[in-house]
Formats: C-alpha cells, structure tokens, sequence
C-alpha cells in the first residue's frame, strides 16, 4: 500500500507511538551491524458471523526489526536522580535505574514541555501527568523509586492571571504567575514565581521567590539549570545588564550575581536547542556565553571572579558537565571541517580549571548531558552504535572516569520507504543497509512460531536516487507477482518517448530489471499476476482514481490492450472484470485475449469492487454489500462483509484507522471466520504502509520505528504442489540422451540424471515425476531412486528378471543440484529410459490432489468407457473421458490413473497424453505378447475432459484403466510432501507385519502407515511403491483405505512366479492404515516402500 509521508506517525499498537518532539538528528559513526528478528505473540478475538466474540484466538506476530543505522542514537538526558535517570525515548519519557534492570515510561509526549525541567532534576521525581497540563494544575509528581505520587494544587490566583509549571527541582514545583498587562493588552506577562511542595493533610504549600534586583521579576526570566536545593537563571537588570542568579528551593531567595558576560546567552547562536546552555555542579555554575566560551562561577560566591574557557567557533560546546575540579563538554573534534554536508561525530572532553591540557574522555559521544546529585555526570557514547551506552563520568581531585551504566541505545534504523509479502517472501524498499539503498528480501516461514530467514539484497533500482529506492518515483505500490518478480512504477530515461516518463518496472530475485512503457502512460501499478500487470494510465477521476486501466505483458515489454475504468483484477492468465451485468463477471483468457467463460457471484447487484488472491476472487457491491468471495473452480463460495481493502490466499483484510484493531476474515478451509490483530492502519496505507501476500497466509506493516510487523493469518502449508508438463524423455542410455555416452548402465552403477532445467522442469523443485523402464538387463535385479546428494535408501522402484523390459512410476526427491540418482542393482548391465511427466514445488499456483474411490473409468473387454467392447487396435488410441466421471470433476489439470494392458498380441508399449495436445515421444508402459502389465500414470488432462492412452504395439490389447485421483485448483485439495523413502512392509522379514510369511490367497495386509516413515498422522493419502513376489499363482493387488468399502480395481497384475512393483497412491483410513489385498489363487510375498504422502 501506499506511504503518504517518511515522517513518523502514530501507530499505535500494545509497544510503538510516535517518536517524541525531542527527536534529533543522530551523530554518525560508521560501523557494519547485523539483523536480529524478534518473535512476539498478538492475541485477537475471533468473531462468528453475527460479529459476536467468540473464542480467543492467538494470531501469530513476527517483529522483524529494521535494520540499524551504522551512527547512534541520541536520546536526550533530561534529569539525573540518586537512583535513575530521566530520558526521551522514541515513544515518549522514561526513567531508567542505573544497573538497567528496569525502565518506567513516565509520560507521553503530549505534554509539550517548555523546558528539560519539567521532568524533575536532582532527584528521582518526575512529573508523571498524561494530557497537557503545564498550565493546569493540579500538577501530579511520582517518586519513580517508591512509586508513590504527590498532588500539588497551589491557591487560587485572581481571574486572569494564571500559573505555568516550569520545572520539578527535587521534591518541588516551580511555577511562573502570569498576570495581565497593564494597561490591558489582552497579554500576559511574568508577575512572580512560586516554589511548590505537598504540605500536610494534601495541602500545598507555595513559597515565593523573593531576592531578584530592582525587587520584581525580569521580563525574560531564563532558567538554566538547577537541582535539589538551588535552581540556576539568567535574565537581564532594569539597566539592561545580564546578571546570574540562584533561588535556595528551601528558602525561596535568590542570591544574584554582578553583572556577568558580554551579552545574554539566550540569543547565543553557540546553542544547540538540546544543549542545557549551563550546569549546576556541586560548587560551581557554569554557562555558554553568545562569545562561544565557557564562563564559570563559583556556586558559594557569585560575586567572585569568573573562570572563562576559550572555545570558539566552531569548536563551541554542545553539552556541559561539572566534575569535581573539571568541565565536561561535548565539541567538535579537532581539524573537523565545520561546513561538512555530512554530520561529524562528536567527542566528550575534559576541561581542567586549572588550565592544564584537556583529555578526550570518550572519542565519539551524543550532544547530551546530565548532572547527578552525587557531583557525577551522566552522558551517552560509545565506540560504535552497538556500543552506545548512557555513561557516567565521576571524579573529583584526579582526572575523571568513565564507567557504563546497563542502559544501551538501540540505534535507529534505515528507512523503509514500502513492502510487499508475495508467496511467503518479504520484500522491503530501504534507504539503506549492508548493501547501501535498494531492495531486500527474507523467506518468512508462518505458523505457530513464525520466522524470517536470512536477509538478501535484492538490488537496487536503475534510475534510483537519494528520493527513494524505487527511483524518480515515490514507492506508492510494491507487488508481488507470484513468479518470482516484483514490480512498481519509476520515471526513467526513453528516448524513443522523448524524455523522463513513468514505466513498469520488474525486478527478478537476483536484482534484475526491466522497464516496460505502458501505453497512454502508467501513472500507478494497480494489480500484478505473473507475467501480467494492471496499470492505470494518465488521467484520473475526482477520487483520484485512473480512468483508464491497461493490461501490460512483462515478458513480451508491450501493452496487449486498454480499456475505459472498471472493477478489474487479474488471475492466473485471466483478467476479470465487471461487466455491467448484475453480479456477473467476465473472464478474459489473456493469451488469447477472449472471453472465456462468466462468473454469476449471485449478488443481484452492480459490482464495485474486485480483487484476486492466487485461488480467489473477492466481489462487492459498494460499502453497504452485498460481497462475497468464491474460489476459481467455483466449488466455494461465500459472503463475507463489504470493504475488503486487499484479499490473501484465503482470507480477506479489513485494515482500520479508528479502532486500533484491523479485521481479517478467514476462509481458507471453506468456512468464513472473523479475527482481529492489533493493527492501526488506514486503508490506503497513509502513515504506516502495509501489504497482503494474495499468494500466502501473511498480512505484514512497518511501524513508526521502521520494524515490520507480520501477522501469519495461515501458516505456510507444509508440501508441494503439483505442475504437470508434456512429457519429455530425460534419459535414455540406448541414445545417449541424459548420459555423455550411449551404453547400458553397469551393474552396482547410478546414472545421476539432471532433471531441473529440462523437460519443464524449473529449479528449486522438490519432486519429480518419471516413468522409469528398465529393458535388455542382462540378470535379474532392481533399481533405486533417489536425490543426488543424499543417502541411498533401502528401498526398490522396479523388479526385472533378465530379458524383461519393465516400466514404473516413480516420485522421487530432487537433490540440490538439480540431479536424481538411479541405480542399476542387477548382476549385470542394463539400458534405463525416464520419462517426466510433471514435479511438486513450492508454487502455489500448482495443482492440489484430491483423491477418489477407485473406480474403473475404461475396460475395453467390458465396454466400460468405450462405444464398443474389444480390444484397442494396434497404432490406435483409446480417447478416454475422465472429467465427470468416477469422482472426478471439469476442469482438473491431470488424474491419476491405474492403466493395466492385458492380452496383447504382440510385444509393444503405451503412450498417455493430454486430450488436443501433441503426441508425445515417451511411454507409460512397456509388454511382451501375451503379458498383463499395470502402471500408475500421471496424465494431463484436455480441455475436453479426455486423455488419450495408445496402443503403440504391433497387434491389439486390451487396457484397462481405475481412477484414484485428481489435481486440481481446488483449494480443498492436498499438497505432496516426500519422505526419505522406507519399508513399512515386508512379508518376507516380518516387517510391518506381527509374523514373516507370505499373505495367503484373498487376504488382506493391514499396513500402519501414520507415524512411520516419516509419514504423520491425518494425511489424506500415501504414495507407495508395492512390490508382489514369489506369487504362487496369477493374480492382481488391491489396494484402499482402511475401514472403508474393497473398492472394483486393481493396482498391480502377476503371473505365477513373477516379481512385480507398482507406484500405489492409496488413501489412509481414519485408523492411520491401508489395505493391500491379495487377489490370487495362492500366497505371495508384498513389499510396501513409503515415499510420500498427501495432507
């Protein structure tokens, strides 16, 4: 969202406000820190539809901290008492004991007060009133230590005339009495001052000051300093001289001094506005003077002599301190240029009064001091910003000490110009860090204990300047694409459009960037979806609104079209937008830039609004509703309140300025629920800039103190996703393809076969689907997949006797590199093919899977999906219809299938393709005449609903084809997550079984698959490599989900003798197990490897 102002700004949660009007400029020290991420946990109420609470909930909250600017922080020391100190921190004042071991906030910043004195000096009494009250008493004063508060109500004064607090000095209240001129001019003027003190019984009691020259109270009064017993003013005589004087606080009479210095110091143009321009130390009072020197007076004897220190410019102080015989102050250090452009670190130096040679005390220090009642005094540095410490300086006959009290100085951090959270990845728009100015980004892990990874500089915009990191132009809008890139708006350099003009700018992960001229010239980046943006072009409403929106192409750098304003938002590859209708929305295919297909939200209305989050869409008919969210299948749909500012991937955000709580609506798991998080925020960002990730669960603003707050809604899903590709052969050792040499593989040997980066496949998968055949083996043996980098597993994919040409399924890991080992473990060499048929990823735009009862979707010796029952005709394809049936619905992007060929005619193999699509040059599996052979596939399905499965052999088979899934974008659907593969079953051993034998003719094995393997408890589905052996007799394998109905279907087929595996996706009963069935006539020996599982 949009940043309106840099400046710091309320932001009210349960820890940051607004910095304090004491805030300066820091001094710069260059020194290189590192990030530290801070977990905190928000609590929020849910809410049921009726908007009444509910159950408490707790939100997740990650503070990512800024990152630190490499000078200090000042934070101005107002008071030092006997046990703590006085101080402005960011958010207001504070008093913080010594040891560190505590700090209380005493006031807001709301108070305005004239002076540091307003905040106690001498002691550890503070002022601790919250609204403004320097000039409305009562006044409220707190012992910070014993945490006990005194009242002072002082006597009424005549109409008029009024009293202004002017500091605390101890246990009292200094107070001007301001009385009318006169004659009358409707101003007020200084007619007294008076010392304030509790009393008995509450009463206050109120001493006059009494003593000043010429016996009434200067016009300018100027108070410079004080303590306990004394308070320290400068002013000028009737004779215009400039005099010092101190008031005895227990007395109430001032003892004044003879004229002093050349002028009055309260015009000096030495002073810095933070520096007390004096101190009152033990024995002496010490002041600048407008001459830039120190003027020091005995405190016993104002009369005798003064002691005048030679400063100068630009060498002039900036803070003061008294301790024992010496002056503190803190200067410019010596041959520092005073006309630098760039801040220069300051030093604090001792001044003996002897004359003697000052020393440097701390060779880099902040502008600020504080006297302590003991004779010490307090200041702030250190050697680097990590270092910065409030110190106090002691000693009295010998050179003074420095030793560091237990209270550090965070220092600020970089600016965060705005952020974006796309895909669980945050990015930030920084004025700098590590890297300089420019774009930084951390993978967000969200859950119960959410978490930040590593920062990565990102890069830096092109055309960027000292005005912002996104360049010429503000950051109004950083978004995600959802594909890796990030974009926004600059102005840059195009000649062919004669100058300076806005453009869409992309930024890939590793700092890449490429402009994109939007025709009718962009003036805001309004939506983004992988390689498309929404823009609004020149020309704008009375809302400020575009009147224009444009659809621009990153990858191709055009604008495909433009159309006149309307709600719009674009999804993946579609751009929806109102049509005029009531409640309908259009779907424009982009890569054709046709109208799909329609959406009838059922509001009855004319949209106002929509937005998309990766599965969503958001709809609504103005601020009073209706609105209601579907997801892209259509399958969910619900209402939900108007005035959603910005939809995630499952929940929708209502961000408020009034409340101090934003509302997030949830329905990711189908339901709608209503939660809080304690977020002041407006709608268009103003102040604090906030972000939706639409491709994630987080909700994530940056407070005033430049920390990010992220809120994980929904925690980020464990597993992948699963993106189908045309088919594509990745290794055959008859060519050479996939291997440097044509050459069967030998035996004990692995081909280590790279897969990211070919066939479709991206980097950085998890999994990878391949049909893996084995064919001419020269023994009996078996192959192992696995990641490259990793330990082999005990573990088998395919079973082969010698000759045998035999084909699998298999899902297996992709190491680091991109690679995935297969190994050839038979006697003798082998010739390995695979074939890829899709991967599972992070990607949340990937498909989920939805398991299926079983169901038989083709059976040519049956007729069942064929017009005619009959075997498939060599070189001809059996068109298979999927979608609608057996469970499986339109528009899912591939099924799982079972496909089993028997009683061919002749050796040969099957293809498996995508309905209109090419045919691809890969097979499914592989037969000798007269064999049955099953194989799971995993097959993209046409957009009519259909797959192809060709018979490629030389004479007819039958096939034979049971559904056990889909994937789809149902949002419902399951993710993949693979586990290091192990056995949970071997009959043979005895393991996962209570005893070693083989499973008798029509029985069945019970495995326990949840908490073994890595597999956890409620997952919807195990993916299994089954292997029968030994088999007494022909036969096939059954496998389903415990405690519900033997499904009609077979997974794997074998004949008498004959070793066989099958890739088995199978659901797990509520019990945590399945069951694998034994359909033959006699017993046989079952296999279960676990290598994934769906949740």
């Amino acid at each position: 969202m949009r940043p309106k102002s840099t400046a710091r700004r309320p932001v009210p949660d349960s820890r940051h406000h607004r910095a304090g009007k004491g805030a300066f400029a820091t001094p710069l020290l260059v020194t290189a820190l590192g990030l530290s991420v801070l977990t905190t946990g928000s609590t929020a109420v849910a809410a049921t539809s009726g908007g009444k609470a509910a159950t408490e909930v707790v939100i997740p909250e990650l503070v990512v901290p800024g990152q630190p600017q490499t000078q200090p922080r000042t934070e101005e020391l107002l008071a030092a008492g006997p046990q703590g100190f006085l101080h402005m921190q960011r958010d207001g004042y504070a008093w913080t004991r010594y040891d560190g071991s505590g700090t209380v906030k005493v006031a807001n910043d709301d108070i305005s007060p004239r002076s540091q004195f307003s905040y106690g000096s001498g002691s550890d009494t503070a002022l601790v009133s919250t609204a403004y009250v320097q000039n409305n008493p009562p006044w409220v004063l707190k012992n910070m230590v014993t945490g006990t508060t005194t009242t002072l109500n002082p006597p009424a004064l005549p109409s008029g005339s009024m009293y202004s607090e002017q500091g605390t000095f101890g246990d009292a209240a200094l107070a001007e009495i301001l009385v009318p001129d006169s004659p009358s001019n409707g101003t007020l003027s200084v007619g007294g001052m008076v010392l304030l003190r509790a009393a008995d019984g509450g009463a206050t009691a109120s001493l006059t000051v009494t003593g000043w020259p010429d016996a009434t109270v200067p016009a300018r009064p100027r108070l410079l300093s004080g303590d306990a017993d004394s308070v320290a003013f400068g002013f000028s005589d009737a004779q215009g001289k400039y005099r010092v004087g101190l008031v005895d606080t227990h007395t109430g009479v001032m003892t004044a001094s003879p004229a002093v210095a050349p002028a009055d110091p309260s015009v000096s143009a030495c002073m810095e506005f933070f520096a007390p321009g004096a101190v009152l130390g033990l024995d002496r009072l010490a002041y600048v003077g407008n001459d830039c020197n120190v003027h020091v007076l005995s405190r016993a004897d104002l009369t005798a002599p003064e002691k005048v220190l030679n400063f100068g410019y630009p060498k002039e102080p900036t803070a003061l301190g008294l301790v024992g015989n010496t002056l503190l102050a803190v200067v410019r250090p010596d041959g520092s240029d005073p006309n630098a452009t760039t801040p220069v670190q300051k030093e604090l130096k001792a001044y003996p009064l002897d004359g003697s040679a000052p020393t440097t005390l701390l060779p880099h220090a902040s502008p600020t001091m504080a006297q302590a009642p003991d004779g010490s005094v307090l200041v702030e540095g250190g050697s680097s910003s990590t270092d910065w410490k409030v110190r106090k300086v002691t000693g009295s006959a010998g050179a003074p000490t420095v030793t560091a009290t237990g209270y550090r100085i965070t220092p600020d951090a970089y600016g965060i110009d705005n952020l974006n959270v796309t895909d669980g990845v945050l990015t930030t728009a920084e004025t700098g860090g590590a890297n300089g100015m420019g774009f930084y980004q951390q993978k967000l892990t969200l859950g119960n204990t959410p978490a930040a990874g590593a920062r990565t500089f990102a890069g830096k915009e092109g055309g960027a300047s000292a005005y912002s990191t996104c360049g010429a132009s503000a950051c109004d809008r950083l978004l995600g694409t959802g594909d890796g890139r990030t974009v926004f708006l600059d102005r840059l350099y195009d000649a062919a459009q004669g100058g300076y003009v806005p453009e869409v700018v992309s930024m890939t992960a590793d700092g890449r960037t490429k402009a994109t001229w939007v025709d009718g010239r962009a003036n805001q980046v309004v939506d983004a979806f992988g390689r498309y943006v929404l823009a609004g072009t020149v020309g704008t409403d009375a809302m400020n609104a575009p009147t224009k929106l444009a659809v621009v192409d990153l990858d191709t750098q055009t604008t495909l079209f433009s159309f006149d304003a309307k709600p719009a938002a674009l999804g993946n590859g579609v751009l929806y937008t109102a049509t005029g209708n009531p409640g309908e929305i259009s779907v424009t295919d982009l890569s054709t830039q046709k109208q799909s297909r329609t959406i009838q939200t059922g509001g009855g209305c004319a949209l106002s609004d929509l937005k998309t989050a990766a599965h969503w869409v958001y709809w609504s008919c103005g601020s009073a509703g209706p609105a209601g969210v579907q997801d892209v299948t259509g399958q969910i749909k619900l209402t939900v309140p108007a005035g959603a500012s910005a939809l995630g991937d499952g929940f929708a955000f209502y961000p408020s300025w009034n409340s101090g709580l934003s509302t997030v609506v949830d329905f990711h798991t189908g339901t709608a629920g209503t939660t809080t998080i304690p977020a002041q925020l407006r709608p268009d960002g103003y102040w604090a800039p906030w972000t939706v990730d639409k491709f994630g669960g987080a909700i994530a603003y940056r407070d005033s103190l430049q920390s990010i707050h992220v809120f994980s809604v929904i925690p980020t899903p464990s597993g992948g996703t699963f993106s189908p590709v045309d088919p594509s052969r990745l290794l055959d050792t008859r060519a050479g393809v996939g291997v440097s040499t044509a050459g069967k593989i030998t035996a004990g040997k692995t081909a280590s076969v790279q897969v990211a980066g070919r066939g479709g496949v991206p980097s950085g998968v998890k999994a990878v689907v391949l049909n893996v055949t084995v064919t001419e083996p020269g023994s009996d043996g078996h192959l192992t997949a696995w990641a490259s980098g990793t330990p082999q597993p005990n573990s088998s994919n395919l079973n082969w006797v010698a000759g045998q040409t035999v084909p699998n399924l298999v899902v297996v890991p992709v190491g680091a590199d991109g690679k995935v080992n297969l190994l050839n473990a038979g006697w003798e060499p082998a010739h390995i093919i695979a074939d890829v048929f899709g991967y599972y990823s992070d990607n949340v735009l990937g498909s989920r899977f939805s398991g299926v009862d079983p169901s038989r979707l083709l059976d040519t010796r049956a007729g069942v999906g064929v017009s005619t029952a009959g075997k498939i005709t060599a070189g001809k394809t059996a068109s298979v219809q999927v979608a609608g049936r057996g469970g499986v619905p339109s528009g899912v992007k591939a099924v799982v299938l079972n496909v089993t060929v028997t009683e061919p005619g002749s050796d040969g193999h099957l293809t498996a393709w995508a309905s209109g699509t090419p045919q691809p040059n890969s097979s499914n599996l592989n037969w000798v005449a007269g064999q049955t052979v099953p194989n799971l596939v995993v097959v993209p399905v046409g957009a009519d609903g259909k797959v192809n499965l060709l018979n490629a052999g030389w004479e007819p088979a039958h096939i034979i084809a049971d559904v056990f899934g889909y994937y789809s974008d149902n949002v419902l659907g399951s993710r993949f997550s693979g586990v290091d593969p192990s056995r949970l079953l071997d009959t043979r051993a005895g393991v996962g079984v209570s005893t070693a034998g083989k499973i008798t003719a029509g029985k069945t094995a019970s495995v326990q698959v949840a908490g073994r393997g890595g597999v956890p408890s409620g997952v919807k589905a195990v993916v299994l490599n089954v292997t029968v052996t030994e088999p007494g007799s022909d036969g096939h394998l059954t496998a389903w989900a415990s405690g519900t109905p033997q499904p009609n279907s077979s997974n794997l087929n074998w004949v008498a003798g004959q070793t066989v595996p099958n890739l088995v996706v199978v659901p797990v009963g509520a019990d945590g197990k399945v069951n694998l069935l034994n359909a033959g006539w006699e017993p046989a020996h079952i296999i279960a490897d676990v290598f994934g599982y769906y949740s």
